[in-house]
């Protein structure tokens, strides 16, 4: 079993840039254009690529979809018809424009089974639920990742105790930033420079997670 995920620029290495239809990996003859970045079907040993850059139909899973559908959560992806709605409103893809939820679900549609499960982009979501409010075809998002991260582990991509860890980091990381906001806050009345690293630095020592 394979502790950790591979690299989040092999996941978009993985697709070629979204087309006008937003589907993020484009069917051909040949197979369907990739990328020839590193980790997601990229030819390396992580990946599912043949020759230069294609993955060829015989690597796609045309049941992956269904398995999802079919798990609590996921019911409503086939359903998704890649406005672009969850991806426009997500804070992650603002600060990580490797992020996007509508081509995760586009692969998931395509059988990219093992490009989307072996990927650390799927551990990346904040659950927001931002996405989840905003679709317009309540495709729910931030559970269909919850659905790709329980069946990451149970194929071995992650080891068991990787999703305990990131609970415990987006816990920690809402603590910070409630305490963080409660700083700037106190200095509303105040016309001063925030310096965004002390304030962390007192912050992360107040709630015991600094070093000493």
């Amino acid at each position: 079993m394979t502790e950790g995920v591979q690299g989040s620029a092999g996941f978009a290495g993985s697709v070629e840039k979204e087309g006008a239809r937003g589907l993020g990996v484009m069917p051909s003859a040949t197979g369907l254009a990739t990328g020839s970045g590193t980790g997601l079907a990229s030819g390396s040993a992580t990946g599912s690529a043949t020759g230069e850059g294609v993955v060829g139909s015989e690597t796609l899973d045309p049941g992956f979809k269904y398995e999802v559908a079919a798990r609590p959560g996921g019911e409503n992806i086939k359903a998704c018809f890649a406005c672009g709605v969850c991806t426009a409103g997500c804070p992650v893809a603002e600060i990580d424009p490797q992020y996007n939820p509508r081509r995760i679900i586009r692969m998931v549609l395509l059988g990219l089974r093992r490009e989307v499960l072996s990927s650390d982009i799927i551990w990346l979501c904040t659950s927001c639920f931002t996405c989840y409010a905003h679709c317009p075809q309540d495709v729910k998002f931030t559970d269909v990742m919850k659905v790709l991260r329980e069946m990451a582990v149970e194929e071995g991509y992650v080891h068991p105790s990787f999703p305990s860890r990131i609970e415990a980091l987006d816990e920690a990381a809402q603590r910070i930033r409630r305490e963080m906001a409660v700083e700037l806050v106190s200095r509303k009345a105040e016309d001063a420079t925030f310096d965004l690293g002390e304030v962390l630095s007192g912050v992360t020592r107040r709630l015991g997670l600094g070093r000493e």
